[in-house]
């Protein structure tokens, strides 16, 4: 991972070898789903103790040109703790879950979409995640997205993030109630925002 991380960094630095190679930064605003996380093995019924519904906010920087990027992306989100069943949905107020992600990334044009694109990227994600009543703990996963770009104008363009992560459970053994299990943690982001090519 740390090689990755070197590997991303350098890539930014020289950039793509050819004229049309550029800078963009993007700044989005938006909230995530998580799912799997842990689960309740007392019992047939789906209770799971997960995040719920953080919002997010991120800052990312690509170099390329229109068709391949390489880039990073630095992530906070915050969000309360739930525990969730069929019925019901108990929230722990007062004592959010915060995450901060490092996320080297590729990303490839895909489409044309008149003026716009469709870009898909993937890339680790290296998460950082911190709740007062518990130890931070570290976690390493994957994600893909896809992201559609809309000129606005001069250099700057609309945009819309969907992304799809995977990586292991942001709770530790102790921080659940009892017969609850750790699972993997299945994360969907949705994200607006603006991005500017320089």
């Amino acid at each position: 991972m740390r090689n990755f991380l070197i590997v991303t960094a350098a890539l930014l630095v020289a950039g793509p070898a050819h004229a049309q190679a550029r800078w963009h930064v993007a700044v989005e605003a938006g909230d995530l789903r998580v799912s799997g996380t842990s689960a309740d093995t007392s019992s047939d019924r789906s209770g799971t103790f997960r995040p719920y519904r953080p919002t997010a906010a991120a800052l990312r920087l690509e170099r390329g040109g229109d068709g391949l990027r390489v880039g990073l992306g630095l992530v906070y989100a915050s969000g309360p703790v739930a525990l969730i069943g069929p019925d019901v949905t108990v929230s722990v107020e007062g004592s959010p879950l915060t995450m901060l992600e490092i996320a080297p990334v590729v990303s490839a044009r895909l489409l044309r979409l008149g003026s716009g694109a469709l870009h898909l990227s993937a890339g680790p994600v290296i998460d950082r995640w911190s709740w007062s009543v518990a130890p931070a703990r570290w976690r390493v996963g994957g994600e893909v997205a896809a992201r559609i770009e809309a000129p606005l104008g001069g250099s700057t363009a609309l945009l819309v993030r969907g992304a799809l992560s995977r990586s292991g459970s942001m709770l530790d053994d102790g921080d659940l109630p009892p017969a609850f299990e750790r699972r993997p943690a299945w994360r969907r982001a949705l994200a607006v925002g603006f991005a500017l090519r320089r």
